[in-house]
């Protein structure tokens, strides 16, 4: 009965993801527009853009924003209205190649947008709603008003799809866990990633090793979901833990017994990674991945922790690897992500790798100690990997007077700890970059909760983030996705100038 019950409130809790955006009048009758101050659109409008090529990569982003005009403010679409113009260009008061950069233009008879591409003006579009939102009225502050983000990638998770073990995984059924008014208001909501769950073995098929796959790709709804999001420049991750072990009796250990390695439980077996087979393997897939699926934005590997994956999950684990005991965490953890790497670039020049570092250094999983196997290797990885860290574990607070520490996440812990500090500041020696893993729409304590109200917060944590050059952050795990004022505080506090 409660597993009933469950499946019962995830049903309506999609049901609610699926509502309509924009259902109900914000227009407050009374609100008149203050001339020599506010555009007036009361009359109608008309969007144009700079050709048929930004129309159509613009084409859900303008039909909300019809929707919006009709449904909140009463306003309709004409020709001869109100003129708002969005073109491609260097948008004025924002840096070079600044992501998500706009610049717009109010005078009383015509709006000017001017972004770097098709997601500046997706964003520039959202701030003309936000702004009548707020006046409540179809009218626009006059004067100029530039924007871009320096926190670039905001990337969040459905709280209603399917993810990990015991409930099988999201790639691979039938349900839509992302409704298209979901990744409308996520999108409204500054979000701009979303991710999915995978096993590699259960989608990619491998030349390498043809026996760890399955016969052809199984890659269809991650194909969908790519296009799909896009549509609300919203980007997809694959999110993985691999190279995943596999059980003793997998026919690739049959096939290929010089590539099993150390013993991780009673029934499972690492991949070694100090093998070439191995490594061909890992290098393979990632091209094999981002070739079928090229516009997908990256991967987000959860490396070493959580479940077994290199043989170097811990000193008790390598102990039982003839290869991978003779040499260091930090050289055999490097060369893994450094295969992943290689094999990414081999089929994008662009997409990501995110590590995530999550517990691969704790000895103490309360404290997060100690960080120097994170240091090293990130020294000896390849400056081009993006490191994910949780950014507030290890920390301290104080509770009723006790001292407590942080483990994993908190909310009322602004951050960053000395773990992810030291992380960071590791990483931007190396040349690389470091994101930070949150939990930001809600706790563990109260997961049940869509949200908790406290956008202060995330204003200071997003502040502390900019001040140590992070520029990207996994907003949520398989809780905290929910539309809501946390990550729209999220989204505003990820652009500059700073709201």
């Amino acid at each position: 009965m409660p597993h009933h019950n469950s499946l019962f409130e995830a049903a309506k809790l999609l049901r609610d993801l699926a509502r309509p955006l924009h259902a109900t009048s914000l227009r407050d009758k009374r609100r008149n527009v203050v001339h020599g101050k506010e555009a007036d659109l009361s009359s109608g409008y008309l969007v144009e853009t700079d050709g048929k090529d930004l129309a159509a990569k613009l084409q859900t982003s303008l039909a909300d924003f019809e929707v919006f005009m009709a449904k909140c403010m009463g306003g309709q679409r004409r020709s001869g209205g109100y003129p708002i113009l969005a073109g491609l260009g260097a948008p004025k008061g924002c840096p070079p190649k600044a992501a998500e950069a706009f610049h717009v233009s109010v005078q009383n008879s015509r709006c000017d947008i001017t972004a770097g591409d098709a997601d500046g003006i997706r964003r520039a579009l959202i701030y003309l709603e936000d702004e009548m939102t707020a006046r409540r009225a179809p009218c626009l502050p006059l004067g100029t008003h530039a924007r871009w983000a320096v926190v670039a990638d905001r990337i969040t998770h459905s709280p209603c799809a399917v993810s990990r073990w015991g409930t099988g995984w999201e790639l691979e059924d039938d349900g839509d866990y992302y409704p298209n008014e979901y990744l409308n208001k996520l999108a409204h909501c500054g979000v701009n990633g979303v991710w999915a769950a995978g096993l590699l073995r259960r989608l990619v098929a491998s030349k390498v090793l043809p026996d760890l796959g399955p016969r052809a790709h199984r890659l269809a709804k991650l194909k969908r979901l790519v296009k799909k999001a896009g549509r609300y420049g919203i980007r997809m991750y694959l999110f993985c833990i691999e190279p995943r072990a596999a059980p003793d009796d997998h026919p690739v250990f049959r096939a290929h017994p010089e590539i099993k390695g150390a013993k991780l439980c009673e029934v499972t077996s690492a991949l070694c990674t100090s093998t070439s087979l191995v490594q061909d393997y890992i290098r393979d897939v990632m091209r094999t991945l981002f070739t079928e699926v090229p516009d997908l934005a990256g991967v987000i590997n959860l490396f070493n922790g959580e479940r077994g994956t290199t043989c170097w999950l811990g000193p008790d684990y390598v102990r039982t690897c003839p290869r991978c005991r003779q040499r260091s965490q930090a050289d055999v953890l490097a060369e893994d992500l450094n295969g992943f790497m290689e094999g990414i670039r081999a089929g994008s020049p662009t997409a990501k790798l995110l590590a995530w570092t999550y517990s691969m250094n704790a000895k103490d999983s309360m404290t997060a100690n100690p960080v120097a196997p994170i240091i090293q290797t990130i020294a000896r990885a390849k400056p081009g990997i993006i490191w994910l860290g949780n950014f507030e574990h290890g920390g301290v607070k104080k509770v009723a007077g006790k001292t407590i520490s942080v483990h994993e996440y908190s909310l009322s812990y602004v951050g960053p700890s000395p773990l992810f500090r030291r992380t960071a500041q590791a990483a931007l020696k190396r040349g690389a970059r470091c994101y930070a893993k949150l939990q930001i729409g809600t706790t563990y304590e109260m997961s049940s909760l869509p949200y908790l109200p406290v956008p202060g917060i995330v204003r200071d944590k997003f502040s502390a983030m900019r001040r140590r050059k992070v520029d990207g952050a996994m907003l949520s795990w398989i809780i905290g996705g929910y539309p809501s004022l946390m990550l729209k505080a999220a989204g505003e506090a990820a652009f500059a100038p700073s709201p």
